[in-house]
């Protein structure tokens, strides 16, 4: 089965649109939110050139199992949505672990989230169907979402950084169409900040929990980069 859905351009950015009677069931996957309860400026959250953008919104239907393809305008492309057969039921568990986004210390699950390291090691044994951890730490402004299955895990984590107004007055430069089109945005937080997805396997739970956490660690070296990358950019001379 699939369905259209068109990219349109606005003063707020980039934003994801119905085409036909399906739309709105694949934009709430998209969005992680219900489609029809956002706001004009949470839909157009996507900021850049028409490049980078589709380019952002293949990683998030990637990362959901979705396939899509662009046709028309490059002014207001149309996409259309393929979606996946129907997956084995995937359970689902919130967890705050304070200081960290993941941990590969079963006492600090044990601690902060009863019962779910045991839930995630018989989802990766196979003994129930997949199960999908949302990490949301009270001490940090990092975020994750992260799926055991069988034998790995797969997902995306991300930071938040300011809004785009105040990483402007930090860097001293103008709040303008350009500086706005070079501020990496993510999807899932409808925010500036950086993304980090992956697919990882192991033999052993145990080497599955460092892997995962091996992961976190390259999102923060990510989140860096990009920061770095934003600065050197706008530094005086730099022609922008």
């Amino acid at each position: 089965m699939n369905c259209k859905v068109q990219l349109r351009n606005s003063i707020l950015g980039w934003g994801l649109f119905p085409v036909d009677d399906k739309g709105d069931a694949v934009l709430t996957r998209l969005y992680g939110q219900d489609y029809k309860t956002l706001k004009r400026k949470e839909v157009c959250c996507l900021h850049g050139d028409i490049k980078k953008v589709l380019a952002e919104v293949r990683r998030v239907g990637k990362e959901l199992g979705l396939r899509i393809s662009a046709c028309g305008k490059k002014s207001a492309p149309t996409l259309r949505v393929w979606l996946p057969a129907p997956s084995p039921e995937v359970g689902s568990a919130s967890v705050d672990l304070k200081w960290s986004l993941w941990s590969q210390d079963q006492s600090v699950w044990d601690e902060y989230a009863p019962g779910v390291w045991k839930q995630m090691q018989d989802a990766f044994l196979g003994k129930t169907g997949p199960l999908k951890i949302t990490s949301s730490p009270r001490k940090e402004i990092h975020f994750g979402s992260v799926t055991v299955l069988k034998g790995g895990a797969k997902g995306v984590l991300t930071t938040e950084w300011d809004d785009v107004e105040s990483l402007a007055d930090t860097l001293s430069v103008e709040c303008d169409e350009v500086f706005r089109g070079c501020v990496p945005f993510t999807i899932e937080n409808m925010a500036p900040g950086a993304a980090w997805d992956f697919s990882v396997k192991a033999r052993k739970f145990e080497s599955l929990m460092r892997r995962i956490n091996d992961e976190n660690t390259r999102l923060l070296d990510h989140d860096v980069r990009e920061w770095k990358y934003l600065k050197e950019s706008f530094k005086k001379g730099s022609g922008r």
